[in-house]
């Protein structure tokens, strides 16, 4: 889930006490609200410059790169912390509950009682920066002119790639089988128009519905359509949303492009936290500018960080190259990204060639999609419009008025007279005959026939009447025909046939995504589908028992009876805390974790903690052991918890 729907889900309390922090309140006092101000990067700094609690930082940072934004248990955290990073378990879970406090993780609640602890997908990118920082080099512009850019070709940016993709679905619906899978021919010519390399989709795409007979590229084309509402799936085809497709074709092209990389970086690396985090890092750098590679990727061999940079190649995020032997990337500026820059026309060539730079807008592009042949897809596309391209024109819905106004508003110009000639006499021809899609009434006698063709309410769904006793109505109106013969005392019966799609309605799974709309993969674990938690754990929960030991056990350093001795240290071990201890006329502190006895005598063992009780900022310490007997005085340390009291 992301910040908006997790912070949405939370009980009032909740909201309040996260409010109440400085670093929050200070936005929110500037008119955000509670879901803006925690997505916001200014919150993010403040709350890191003012927290002072390494294991909040530890934990916040182990969990951004063990986990990213995947949900993980407590236990999990809790047994990690002092083998990764030197906290005790007690420390950990307390660190947890702060960060859920401040309103940088939350957590949701499982049928059986169980929380799973989470980071929302979208602030990933938000943390990344801040505690995981690729530290690339920036080259500079001497250094930049050695750097050897990867052949390859031109990889068109995301938004239009999947814009071609788009209106592949547009010219012709993609219908899926009896067997539920899309029509195979429909996918491959999807897959051939988004001109992205199946390798680099199938490491995107882990696993999809139908994968044998669906195109990688294809399955990613639908599924970002319909997240973003360009696509909807009904009666067993995938189709062009007219309300969305409008919408979107409205956004300027960088903007839709950094939607996208964030839908990507969100949706689909969200489960892999390292691609994620390259992904992030990756967004941040600035566009143009030649780097070399050093943490991004960091985690694993070489050969899957090139993967992952490989993956942000094809997907038109980025360039790479070789300097001095160096892997270098270059983060690619989004279309029309300039300030200030304003949507560019396209060239109409007197011969019925169209030239259209990178900053001509969406909108226009897909209109003359519907009118001309791609011919070359560069950074200078390439149209041409043609006696065919016409001929497809018309069959989704152009006349030849309509046309010329497109391309007029696409050029800033007139038409020129060669092309506006060559357009009348293709459209000429166009028009005369047409196919039309209709439901076909049939009555079983002239008598039935004529008091259907008599009756008003009926007259109005008939398209035509084409013998004694059948009539084509309109295929659209099937419910209220079906309504109206009942009516009239003639309920239709229908007629089974196999048809060339699979009926039924929108197929698609996953969670849902922010604009409301589901997408046709499904995504990893649905936390939506949990309970969201109602509140913070107090301290007996965090410490089962607390409220049943002497208040000395935790308030001061006291000597013990060896066997009272060995209560307070398996105690300590349960909680996976620390004990504070004088030994050799000095106080140190101990973090036990086992537990040996022999008899009356006992030996624990663990390994020693920084005496001033500080958290370790570093890896865990070598083992060590206490015997009973070298114990004078001895009393259980608890991490603070007085920023978790809500009173």
């Amino acid at each position: 889930m992301n910040v908006e729907q997790s912070v949405a889900r939370l009980p009032d309390a909740m909201k309040r006490l996260i409010a109440s922090d400085p670093a929050v309140q200070a936005l929110l006092e500037r008119g955000k609200d509670l879901a803006e101000a925690l997505s916001d990067p200014e919150w993010a700094t403040a709350w890191l410059d003012g927290c002072l609690d390494v294991a909040q930082l530890s934990v916040l940072r182990y969990v951004l790169y063990k986990y990213g934004a995947n949900p993980f248990e407590i236990e999990r955290i809790a047994t990690d912390a002092e083998e990764e990073f030197g906290l005790t378990g007690a420390e950990a879970r307390v660190a947890v509950a702060k960060l859920r406090r401040s309103g940088v993780m939350f957590a949701v609640r499982k049928s059986w009682g169980d929380r799973l602890y989470y980071i929302p997908v979208d602030a990933v990118a938000l943390w990344q920066p801040l505690l995981l920082p690729a530290n690339n080099r920036a080259l500079t512009s001497e250094e930049a002119w050695e750097v050897a850019q990867n052949g390859g070709g031109y990889r068109p940016p995301l938004s239009l790639a999947l814009l071609s993709a788009w209106h592949r679905v547009a010219k012709q619906p993609v219908l899926r089988t009896a067997k539920g899978a899309p029509q195979q021919a429909a996918t491959a010519r999807v897959a051939a128009a988004l001109q992205l390399e199946q390798a680099a989709m199938e490491q995107l795409l882990a696993a999809y519905p139908h994968v044998a007979q669906l195109p990688s590229q294809a399955a990613f084309a639908f599924d970002v359509g319909l997240v973003c509402g360009v696509l909807t799936e009904t009666n067993g085809a995938i189709r062009i949303c007219e309300e969305g497709l409008d919408e979107w074709l409205l956004l300027p092209l960088h903007e839709a492009e950094r939607r996208l990389q964030t839908l990507v970086m969100t949706r689909y690396c969200a489960s892999r936290p390292t691609l994620h985090l390259t992904f992030s890092a990756t967004l941040a750098l600035e566009a143009g500018i030649w780097s070399t590679v050093d943490r991004v990727g960091e985690g694993q061999g070489e050969a899957e960080a090139e993967e992952r940079l490989a993956l942000l190649e094809a997907l038109g995020c980025i360039e790479r190259g070789t300097w001095r032997g160096q892997t270098a990337i270059r983060r690619r500026a989004e279309p029309g990204s300039l300030p200030g820059a304003a949507e560019g026309y396209f060239i109409l060539q007197p011969d019925g060639e169209v030239l259209v730079p990178p900053d001509v807008g969406m909108r226009a592009r897909w209109k003359l999609s519907d009118i001309a042949e791609l011919e070359k897809a560069d950074e200078l596309y390439v149209y041409r419009l043609t006696q065919r391209s016409c001929e497809d024109a018309c069959r989704l819905g152009y006349s030849l008025a309509q046309a010329l106004v497109a391309l007029e508003e696409g050029s800033g110009a007139s038409v020129p007279q060669p092309v506006r000639d060559a357009l009348r006499d293709w459209f000429a021809s166009l028009g005369r005959t047409e196919l039309v899609e209709a439901l076909v009434l049939r009555a079983d006698s002239k008598a039935v026939a004529d008091a259907i063709a008599a009756d008003e309410g009926l007259a109005g769904l008939i398209v035509e009447r084409i013998g004694e006793r059948h009539f084509l109505v309109d295929a659209g109106e099937g419910k209220q025909i079906r309504a109206k013969l009942r009516a009239a005392g003639y309920p239709a019966v229908d007629v089974v046939r196999t048809e060339r799609g699979a009926p039924g309605e929108a197929r698609h799974g996953g969670e849902q995504a922010a604009g409301g709309n589901k997408g046709w993969l499904s995504g990893g674990t649905a936390l939506s589908a949990f309970e969201a938690d109602k509140g913070l754990p107090g301290a007996d929960e965090l410490f089962p028992g607390l409220a049943d030991i002497p208040a000395a056990w935790i308030t001061r350093p006291r000597k013990y009876h060896p066997s009272t001795s060995k209560e307070l240290i398996r105690r300590a071990i349960d909680w996976q805390t620390t004990v504070r201890l004088e030994r050799d006329g000095g106080t140190r502190i101990f973090a036990p974790r086992t537990m040996r006895e022999s008899g009356a005598l006992w030996v624990a063992e663990g390994r020693w903690r920084p005496a001033d009780g500080s958290v370790p900022s570093g890896r865990r310490t070598e083992p060590a052991s206490v015997r009973a007997e070298e114990i004078a005085e001895l009393m259980i340390v608890l991490p603070d918890l007085e920023e978790l009291e809500t009173d």
